[in-house]
């Protein structure tokens, strides 16, 4: 099957899902799809200073086509334009390029870029696969945005039309397939299948350590994600019994660095590489997992799936009768906190689970919930499914 693949940021660029479908594509090729991602030059961090990459390129069996965009310094106009702009020239690319059989693409930028390219692909006959990483307007509403009644209308049919005509609607969890079935019904083709940890094991684990269990959070520090409130509620627990360790970047950092303050066993780390971050994971008793009240329907935190990897506890603030919630009950993964309790309630729930963490059997964690290997089938058996229903 032939496929073209449609997003801005693609390996060497830094964003997760960029390293991610860089391996996806290449499972595709492996395959025996004819696999053509259009992308741009690397943009995402300028201050990661990527050097240029060709413009042309075979990349481990896939062909990668970049297009020119404006610099980039920061996020503002010039990366609203880029967008929109790329958007514009891929979707010209696929209705008067060479004819594919699937086009890919993914919810960045939002709405937009899945509406005009299911159009495309419509147009010349194509499939079109839309794998949402989270739900738009949704999501925005949910961490804080305030968009006019009459744009989130109008984002809301324009995405409805899009689920209603791809082929494929891939989503990461249950909760976001309920969201899609509240907004379309069974119209949309849903798939689900979760993303995939990009770290894994290698060599021997950090050996066990003593002194105050280690409860981490680990990503952005920022400001819908309970952190205020957990500082809170360590800053109440007991600091001979446990630490709280937020390794990282954000826009809340200095801030809470601030309210921890005169609390030794609240500790701040700064941003590292990836592979540093896994090992402290792996050294770590418990991994924090927060999403603000209502986003589990709309996306997925996707460093729970590292945490899994790292064969690590986690602790998760999200609302009790999620998905999410279930399905660490169900594989036994760690324990859940929820909105409705205070911080003072967390700080006993904290201690609690400080006095048994170093005393129950090591957790063993289903493959199929993070390996790339288990995600790698069910894409495979998605892809000739539906080169199956083209033929």
């Amino acid at each position: 099957m032939k496929i073209v693949v449609v997003y801005r940021y693609f390996a060497p660029d830094t964003p997760p899902y960029a390293i991610m479908l860089e391996r996806m594509t290449t499972w595709f090729a492996a395959d025996g799809h004819e696999v053509e991602v259009l992308t741009a030059q690397p943009a995402y961090k300028p201050e990661a200073q990527i050097p240029q990459q060709p413009w042309r390129e075979t990349r481990n069996g896939v062909q990668v086509r970049r297009f020119w965009l404006l610099r980039e310094t920061a996020r503002g106009f010039v990366r609203a334009f880029n967008s929109l702009y790329f958007v514009l020239r891929a979707a010209v690319h696929i209705l008067f390029g060479p004819r594919r059989d699937l086009v890919w693409t993914a919810t960045m930028p939002p709405v937009l870029q899945a509406f005009l390219l299911c159009i495309a692909a419509r147009l010349r006959g194509a499939r079109f696969l839309y794998q949402m990483q989270d739900i738009y307007p949704e999501v925005a509403e949910a961490t804080g945005a305030r968009l006019p009644v009459p744009v989130a209308w109008l984002l809301r049919r324009l995405d409805n039309w899009t689920l209603r005509h791809a082929d494929a609607c891939v989503v990461l969890s249950e909760d976001m397939a309920d969201t899609i079935r509240s907004r379309v019904g069974e119209a949309a083709r849903l798939h689900i299948i979760n993303n995939f940890s990009l770290a894994l094991p290698t060599g021997t684990a950090p050996a066990g350590r003593t002194g105050p269990v280690r409860f981490l959070f680990a990503g952005n520090i920022g400001r819908y994600q309970a952190l205020p409130e957990l500082v809170d509620a360590f800053a109440n627990a007991p600091s001979d019994k446990l630490e709280l360790v937020l390794l990282g970047e954000g826009a809340l950092k200095t801030s809470l660095i601030e309210r921890a303050r005169g609390h030794a066993h609240i500790r701040f780390l700064d941003h590292v590489p990836a592979a540093e971050a896994f090992r402290q994971m792996q050294a770590a008793d418990f991994g924090i997992v927060s999403l603000t009240p209502g986003l589990y329907r709309y996306a997925f935190p996707s460093k729970l799936l590292t945490y899994l990897a790292a064969s690590l506890p986690v602790l998760a603030i999200i609302e009790p009768e999620s998905r999410l919630a279930a399905m660490i009950r169900d594989n036994h993964l760690g324990h859940t906190l929820s909105w409705a309790a205070d911080t003072h309630s967390w700080g006993k729930t904290l201690a609690q689970l400080a006095d048994k963490a170093r005393h129950g059997p090591a957790m063993d964690v289903p493959r199929g919930l993070y390996h790339p290997d288990e995600i790698r089938t069910q894409w495979l058996a998605l892809l000739r499914g539906l080169d199956g229903a083209r033929a």
